[in-house]
């Protein structure tokens, strides 16, 4: 039959008992094999040393069997099949298969017991297995077993983990994201927000994970809000990223009409000057800042904005004009309030404002 040119019409009951007819001679059934084209039903149907071929051509029915056969006879903890009697290395053929079979494999793979946790581990600690194949596999699983990831993880693993749906919150699981890659534990929280607030308090975390939260939509305003009112000066300018983000939080606080606590008003009125604010960040956070402030402090932030009236504005001057923008709008109708300026007239691109020179003293301020 082997000498034919054509390949063998073989059914896979046919193929499994020639196979089974000529087992001892390996040679003469790897020829065999190699001459049909039909697929195995499992893949015990095969003799061991062939196993590694019918995963590499695909040629399997139950493909979620044969996974499973492959990882507890060959690949897993308990496998004892040699690579000489496989014949190919049996890991890179045994996630190559994997790899290529994702989309069939997922939604039968998992029996739902304690019995997945050893290939789910070997899978999450399997350089050969992408992100993308594991966000497929484990799609609509929750992993139960928390030493899976204290192992050590491929790079580039845990970034996928924290952001997918599949590894669940715990006291745990979040000790375990802390002390493996502390910067991703505000991503983990973000993800995992309604089941971690209950017991996160949050003035006890690292400013790196504020940030993360700060930035999310986990987290409300008001939230937001009492979270930077808690941090000092000194831990603000810890991270360059922080004070610009304490300067978006200002403009959501004064869009709602709130406000920081008032033991964070001096950190504002020091911030207001920084130089990684963008002049829009500026203006929301002298907004917020501005009350009880002192002239000489004000002019010298408004001298920092862009808008050329703004940085000229004094006990000297009777009239400003500056650009009709929502921040612009906040900040005039703030130094009017605390009676910087007499009236307030909105055109369509601009404010003109008339100012009250008699409040514009130069007393205990910066100048």
């Amino acid at each position: 039959m082997l000498d034919q040119s054509a390949v063998l019409d073989e059914s896979s009951d046919s193929l499994t008992s020639l196979l089974a007819e000529v087992d001892a001679d390996h040679d003469l059934t790897n020829r065999l094999f190699d001459h049909t084209t039909c697929d195995l039903h499992t893949l015990t149907d095969a003799p061991r040393y062939l196993w590694a071929k019918a995963l590499e051509s695909d040629r399997l029915v139950a493909k979620a069997d044969a996974v499973w056969i492959f990882f507890e006879k060959v690949v897993g903890p308990d496998g004892n099949v040699s690579d000489e009697e496989i014949g190919s290395d049996p890991t890179a053929v045994f996630t190559g298969f994997i790899a290529r079979n994702a989309s069939s494999l997922k939604g039968t793979l998992w029996q739902s017991t304690s019995a997945d946790w050893s290939l789910q581990q070997y899978l999450l600690s399997s350089t050969g297995i992408s992100n993308d194949v594991l966000q497929v596999l484990l799609d609509g699983v929750v992993l139960q077993d928390v030493a899976m990831i204290k192992t050590a993880l491929p790079e580039g693993r845990w970034g996928m983990l924290v952001a997918s749906s599949f590894l669940p919150y715990s006291s745990e699981v979040r000790e375990t994201v802390l002390n493996t890659c502390p910067h991703l534990e505000g991503k983990y929280l973000v993800e995992r927000w309604d089941l971690a607030k209950a017991e996160i308090e949050i003035s006890s975390l690292q400013l790196d994970t504020m940030l993360t939260l700060s930035k999310s939509k986990a987290l409300s305003l008001t939230q937001k809000i009492q979270m930077w009112s808690g941090l000092n000066l000194e831990t603000i300018e810890s991270k360059p990223e922080a004070v610009p983000e304490l300067g978006r939080v200002s403009m959501l606080a004064n869009q709602a009409g709130a406000r920081f606590a008032d033991s964070l008003m001096p950190v504002l009125r020091h911030l207001v000057r920084n130089a990684s604010l963008t002049t829009e960040q500026r203006s929301e956070m002298l907004t917020q800042c501005l009350p009880g402030m002192k002239w000489p402090d004000i002019a010298a932030a408004l001298g920092l904005l862009d808008d050329e009236d703004f940085k000229t504005v004094s006990a000297k001057v009777k009239k400003i004009k500056v650009r009709n923008t929502e921040s612009n709008r906040r900040l005039v109708n703030a130094m009017k309030s605390e009676g910087y300026l007499a009236t307030v007239t909105t055109e369509d691109d601009v404010i003109i404002a008339t100012t009250r020179p008699s409040s514009m003293t130069s007393e205990n301020g910066w100048l």
